[in-house]
């Protein structure tokens, strides 16, 4: 009986180890930590590593990750300029700004083989042969 008895203990231990382990590797992405290293420090010193990691400030690269996420690109050189095209009847529609050629490529008005023009260009020219304006509008949502 007494067999029994430690054994049941040593198996209590085990899992206490492992529920340790489990609890730094749920609180960890939340702190921005890796959850893999804690696992293992909260399995080899169980409430010492959940009340450190319960501690520790929120590491640094999820603030800078956050802030990565909320700071907006800045626009292209595209996106910028003031732009022309010609409608399916050929005619002139602009000046437009960008925005308003997106909306007519969404609307499926422009297409790869439409014509525009914007200052800088010697002239009008198909959108496919312009890699930049055929990427961003490709590639805006």
């Amino acid at each position: 009986m007494s067999m029994d008895v430690t054994w049941l203990q040593g198996l209590n231990i085990i899992l206490f180890w492992v529920f340790a382990g489990l609890l730094c590797a749920w609180i960890a992405p939340k702190r921005g930590r890796d959850p893999r290293i804690w696992f293992f420090l909260g399995v080899l010193f169980s409430f010492f590593a959940i009340g450190l990691i319960l501690l520790l400030p929120p590491s640094k690269k999820k603030k800078l990750k956050k802030k990565a996420e909320l700071t907006p690109l800045p626009p292209s050189e595209v996106a910028i300029k003031v732009w022309f095209y010609l409608d399916k009847a050929h005619k002139q529609q602009g000046p437009v700004d960008f925005s308003a050629i997106l909306k007519e490529w969404k609307d499926k008005s422009l297409t790869r083989d439409s014509y525009v023009w914007s200052e800088g260009m010697e002239k009008w020219e198909q959108i496919a042969k312009i890699p930049d304006v055929e990427k961003e509008l490709t590639t805006s949502k």
